[in-house]
């Protein structure tokens, strides 16, 4: 695999692939708004949240202040983009892993009940 890709496997099953950029921040806001903040539309990388699959970008960490100062997120690991998408993968396949457990999981109460 090239450098910065990591892939998602669940029961040796290959799930999902993707690639983090190291030497930037991640920023899970559209290009566009970035662009308005004066943020250089090429110096940006787009990818998109995987929980949320909203837009969003990897760039230069000269550039975090414009965004931290507007409010918006930056994510300075490239791990939590990694960790954000293995969680939208087990949410996903929860069921899959609960396997036959699930009725006692979700069922443990006569008045609760979960739907997924």
């Amino acid at each position: 695999m090239p450098p910065g890709t990591y892939l998602i496997m669940l029961d040796d099953i290959p799930l999902a692939r993707d690639t983090v950029h190291a030497d930037r921040f991640y920023c899970p806001v559209a290009p566009e708004i970035l662009q308005i903040l004066g943020i250089p539309r090429e110096s940006l990388i787009e990818a998109f949240h995987s929980l949320t699959g909203k837009p969003g970008c990897w760039m230069s960490p000269d550039n975090g202040e414009k965004i931290t100062g507007r409010g918006f997120k930056l994510w300075d690991d490239p791990l939590v983009f990694v960790f954000y998408h293995l969680k939208a993968i087990l949410r996903q396949n929860l069921v899959d892993l609960l396997g036959v457990q699930k009725e006692k999981i979700f069922n443990f109460h006569p008045k609760i009940k979960f739907v997924l």
